[in-house]
């Protein structure tokens, strides 16, 4: 088991007819889930990890999903979004190429 506090967001806009199995597809596809909670319209997602967490709200916020535009945010209890500033996306070895100023 590990030390890391899970990190949930609040999952909403969803469809009414949405299953545990569609917000688990594309929810994984970001990163490793510990638990999905689904009410009438809106649900919750947990991450083992802080940076899939974060990529999953930059990826997945305002995005089309069964005809719908997702609302994805971290919960008002979690206590990692002010934390998240300091972890460096996956990707952060890439530099941009900058066109030179001649």
């Amino acid at each position: 088991m590990t030390d890391t506090p899970l990190v949930r967001l609040f999952i909403g806009n969803l469809p009414r007819d949405v299953t545990r199995n569609d917000v688990e597809r594309l929810f994984q596809q970001i990163g490793e889930l510990f638990e999905i909670r689904l009410m009438n319209g809106f649900g919750f997602v947990e991450y083992n990890n802080a940076v899939d967490a974060r990529d999953a709200v930059a990826a997945l916020h305002g995005s089309d999903f069964m005809g719908q535009r997702l609302v994805v945010n971290f919960t008002s209890g979690s206590s990692m979004p002010g934390r998240l500033a300091q972890i460096r996306p996956r990707n952060h070895h890439k530099k941009e190429k900058v066109a030179s100023r001649e």
